[in-house]
């Protein structure tokens, strides 16, 4: 990674600078990725969060979010949990939020931003491995460019489900975890925090 992997504006790297991590991190768990990636740019500006709290005159950076065929076969599920029925409930969704991208904080069109448990099923991953992914937001934007080689990922962000509540839940969900790859990915406000681990 260098300087230029991020926004100028946020504290996020840009999702079309990091295929090269992605890259290297499935290497390192034994399955490969092609890269073979359609570049995207939003329409709308982006004014990261630096932007937003320092109320500066700096133009806001461009999202440029990248696509793959392999996308369209894919399912997207997050599980949330119902206050008032008192029960997780899974909801399909799309790899990219349209909504989100248009709202305040267009960062969070990445698997619509902050969502305790997401699962991604690809039937036509290049391997039958699944891998599970400990995130924070930073997660949101390269779990997409992994996807080619795992028939499902399970994303867990530990800002909002305790690491000794993933595997009761990801059981009670029927999510099984015990063959899969992990990978820990988050930032050092998460990792500085003993309250989310």
């Amino acid at each position: 990674l260098s300087i230029d992997d991020y926004y100028f504006t946020d504290t996020h790297w840009r999702q079309d600078k990091i295929v090269d991590v992605a890259q290297k991190l499935a290497s390192e768990m034994g399955v490969e990725l092609s890269g073979d990636f359609k570049t995207n740019v939003l329409d709308k500006k982006f004014d990261g969060v630096y932007l937003r709290q320092l109320n500066l005159p700096l133009k806001g950076d461009t999202i440029t979010y990248l696509t793959a065929d392999h996308f369209d076969g894919c399912t997207v599920t997050r599980y949330n949990y119902d206050s008032k029925t008192n029960k997780i409930v899974p909801t399909v969704m799309g790899m990219y939020d349209d909504k989100k991208a248009e709202s305040y904080d267009p960062y969070e069109m990445f698997l619509s931003g902050a969502q305790e448990l997401i699962t991604i099923d690809n039937p036509n991953a290049t391997t039958d491995k699944e891998l599970v992914i400990f995130r924070d937001s930073f997660g949101s934007s390269i779990s997409p460019l992994l996807t080619e080689a795992y028939s499902r990922i399970t994303i867990v962000d530990l800002r909002y489900i305790k690491s000794t509540s993933v595997a009761p839940i990801c059981k009670m969900l029927g999510i099984e975890l015990e063959n899969a790859d992990a990978l820990f990915l988050y930032s050092t406000l998460i990792l500085n925090n003993a309250s989310f681990i």
